[in-house]
């Protein structure tokens, strides 16, 4: 259940292409960053 309601206060198609893939990439680093940060490391 989210904490707050979904707005759209920012459109992202309004965006330009680049941007678009900057933000893409920047919330794939803080999402590997909390997995990594949540899964136990193997040991071999």
């Amino acid at each position: 259940v989210a904490e707050e309601p979904f707005k759209f206060e920012m459109e992202l198609d309004d965006l330009p292409k680049e941007k678009l893939k900057e933000l893409i990439f920047e919330e794939t680093v803080l999402f590997r960053t909390r997995i990594a940060a949540e899964t136990p490391m193997q040991q071999n």
